[in-house]
């Protein structure tokens, strides 16, 4: 972890960067961040592209029927109450969210994350229900 002083301007920001939020402002376009260390938008630039991680513990609550995308990753996905495979990964691309499906036989399948092809999400019994199981067909 590297300390910047208010003001200066790093060259180029590091794979892992702990940052400290200097102010957040609500606007038409959503919100908008400004780091210490990175106040100004040229100074900020070195940060585009990456991903900002908060802790769970330091996360937004979750509401009824929302979950994070990272405990989606393990749960089975189910058809009539039968396991068909279990969820690997979630692919981020696109208007929608792809979940990356591991077949019994190693197979694996992309099933999108929508309404049509993915029903009830039951993370304390680690399950998805899938609603189109046509999408593992090879």
């Amino acid at each position: 972890m590297s300390e910047t002083s208010a003001g200066a301007r790093p060259e180029a920001a590091p794979r892992r960067l702990h940052l400290r939020v200097l102010r957040v402002e609500e606007g038409s376009g959503g919100l908008t961040m400004a780091f210490v260390g990175y106040e100004t938008p040229e100074a900020a630039r070195v940060l585009t592209g990456l991903d900002i991680m908060v802790a769970r513990d330091r996360a937004a609550p979750l509401k009824d029927n929302e979950w994070y995308v990272a405990d989606l990753v393990g749960l089975d996905l189910t058809h009539e109450g039968r396991v068909v495979a279990r969820i690997r990964s979630v692919l981020e691309g696109g208007p929608d969210p792809w979940l990356e499906a591991e077949l019994p036989d190693g197979r694996r399948s992309l099933v999108p994350f929508r309404g049509e092809f993915v029903g009830s999400i039951d993370l304390s019994a680690g399950r998805v229900e899938l609603l189109a199981p046509w999408l593992l067909d090879p």
